[in-house]
């Protein structure tokens, strides 16, 4: 920070807008105006609340902010600031809360539950203020640098989404592209075991005998977003009591594990690991008939169009999706001979190794970016960025 520039609270520093009466349930998906909620996603409204420079901060779950200049309405668990025009340029404070995101989202969001922001604890917080010129100087070059890294970005992302398409497009071509050795019949006549976590028992005696835990035990717990993370989340454990207990649940790999409820319908391949493993709730458990049919082979039909379609029409319900054992059974699958599908599912795994080679390099390209911000956003808060060194 530069000696010239003062260091105030926020509370000295922003205005308030009035809380809003609207709930996420009186948006809509089309309207006049941008709706913000405490989530990432917008929606839309037909009525604004305020119009101009104003920025919108999550009350709830997770640290998210937005920035918008226009007209706008928010939701009651939003919460509205905008800089004191006199001493605080509002584009400015922005940068300033997404700098301090991280630790806005560690230490002052709380709760036993669902986590609230403490807003007594953010307008705590000190910012040093430059000039309202330098301010201004400061956010003209953030704009113009973090425009550039996000057409960056944006140019990657288009990357990733080609490179997942052309191999989506192989899938959709091999199956749809049967011979007269392939066979054609219900999911049911292949499966040998089809099973869930509530096969072992009522909810009273499962509440007995397992439960989960944060920290390293006897086995782990299985679930749909440990896939979604690729393995690098935070798992959940059992003892080795619960995991006996849990015995129509046991997974040992190369089984077929797909979603009932929720993302209902959404399969994973599960892999050989060095440790024992046992089935969360809300999920299927899926052994094949080896001799018919390969795991790998029935996992990438079920990627497929034919495959996805089958299981879109198959899952049910309004608010909450799900899809039942039966649904499941009755899925129509295709299959030709066993070398057949050996071979298909080598191709299939040449290819999706590259691809998710290409992958790793365009993430950790993205990576990059993000960490580019963030030293941006120090040097500006640190007095680093001047006229002097804007075209740098």
């Amino acid at each position: 920070m530069r000696e010239s520039w003062e260091l105030k609270k926020l509370d000295t520093l922003i205005i308030e807008n009035p809380k809003s009466k609207f709930k996420v349930r009186d948006s809509f998906d089309k309207g006049d105006y941008i709706f913000f909620t405490s989530g990432i996603k917008t929606k839309k409204m037909n009525t604004f609340l305020i119009d101009g420079e104003n920025i919108f901060l999550s009350t709830g779950g997770q640290a998210i902010v937005s920035y918008y200049n226009g007209k706008a309405s928010y939701s009651t668990d939003a919460y509205s600031i905008k800089g004191n025009p006199i001493n605080l340029n509002t584009k400015f404070l922005y940068y300033f809360i997404l700098l301090n995101l991280d630790k806005i989202d560690k230490n002052m969001f709380k709760g036993a539950a669902l986590k609230h922001l403490q807003k007594k604890d953010f307008k705590n917080l000190s910012i040093s203020t430059p000039s309202m010129q330098q301010q201004k100087e400061i956010v003209e070059i953030l704009d113009q640098t973090f425009e550039s890294i996000d057409k960056a970005k944006a140019n990657i992302e288009k990357n990733i989404e080609n490179a997942k398409e052309l191999f989506q497009s192989k899938i959709n071509q091999i199956f749809s592209q049967t011979g007269d050795d392939w066979e054609e019949n219900e999911f049911g006549d292949v499966i040998t075991t089809l099973t869930d976590y509530h096969a072992n028992g009522s909810y009273k005696i499962l509440k007995k005998n397992v439960v989960l835990k944060d920290k390293e035990d006897y086995a782990w717990m299985i679930r749909s977003t440990d896939f979604e993370k690729k393995f690098k989340n935070q798992f959940k454990y059992i003892d080795k009591h619960a995991y006996n207990f849990l015995s129509k649940s046991k997974v040992f790999g190369n089984e077929l594990i797909m979603s009932k409820i929720g993302n209902a319908g959404k399969i994973y391949l599960m892999p050989k690991v060095d440790r024992p493993v046992s089935l969360a709730m809300n999920l299927f458990l899926i052994r094949l008939d080896e001799k018919r049919v390969l795991s790998e082979f029935v996992f990438q039909f079920l990627q497929s169009k034919i495959g996805k379609i089958q299981i879109k029409e198959r899952v049910k319900g309004t608010t909450t999706k799900t899809i039942t054992k039966n649904n499941v059974r009755n899925i129509i699958v295709l299959y030709p001979p066993i070398t057949k599908q050996k071979e298909i599912v080598e191709t299939l795994n040449i290819m999706d190794n590259h691809i998710q080679s290409v992958l790793l390099v365009y993430e950790e390209e993205l990576k990059n970016l993000e960490e580019l911000k963030k030293s941006i956003l120090q040097k500006a808060f640190s007095g680093e960025l001047t006229n002097k060194n804007k075209a740098a």
